[in-house]
């Protein structure tokens, strides 16, 4: 009786596990994901991509994810990511510069991360979603520029704008009551052996 008494603690901490779905370094293109338009760079230090544009110009760089399912039992997740971002503009009327993360929840669009305008950022990306168990989830990484002035303008007044995005450690985590497998249950077992 003290053996399951001391076993139930474990079985539930356990049962109500996080499990990593996803980790990828971005030290090379992840399996599945691909580059749908501009360019991305894959090195030792993760994904890299940068945007420049001048007047009437478009420079869209995307990476989208291959499809997530989640998994039986996930009642939550969370998606970080270490990053480093710079975008600027020289007029903010007509021109824009940026780096999102576009997450593909059942097919419904939303960004959960944007750095936009002049701005230097390295804060780390946490977000955490509206998702559950069966739900798919794309992730669509941008980094793009535009620049439409309302007039032309002609030279030296040409408005500019750029962004840069270096990406890296790149997890997707899912909580809830994500079972057992047979090396988790073998844990346990081990475990009250002892008692």
């Amino acid at each position: 009786m003290r053996t399951c008494l001391a076993i139930l603690p474990a079985l539930f901490a356990i049962a109500r596990a996080d499990q990593v779905l996803w980790s990828y370094p971005l030290t090379e293109l992840p399996p599945g994901w691909t580059v749908t338009e501009g360019v991305w760079s894959f090195e030792a230090d993760g994904a890299h991509s940068d945007a420049y544009v001048e007047a009437f110009q478009i420079d869209w760089n995307v990476l989208f994810s291959d499809t997530l399912v989640l998994p039986p039992g996930t009642d939550s997740i969370s998606i970080s990511a270490s990053q480093y971002s710079v975008t600027w503009e020289t007029d903010a009327t007509s021109t824009f510069s940026f780096n999102r993360m576009v997450l593909l929840i059942n097919g419904v669009g939303g960004i959960y991360w944007n750095v936009s305008g002049n701005v230097t950022s390295s804060d780390p990306i946490f977000v955490v979603p509206l998702a559950a168990a069966g739900d798919t989830v794309v992730v669509q990484l941008v980094c793009g520029a535009s620049s439409y002035p309302d007039p032309p303008l002609p030279p030296p007044g040409q408005p500019q704008a750029t962004a840069d995005l270096h990406i890296w450690d790149f997890v997707v985590t899912a909580y809830g009551n994500l079972g057992l497998d047979q090396a988790t249950w073998g844990a346990i077992k081990q475990e009250g052996s002892d008692l």
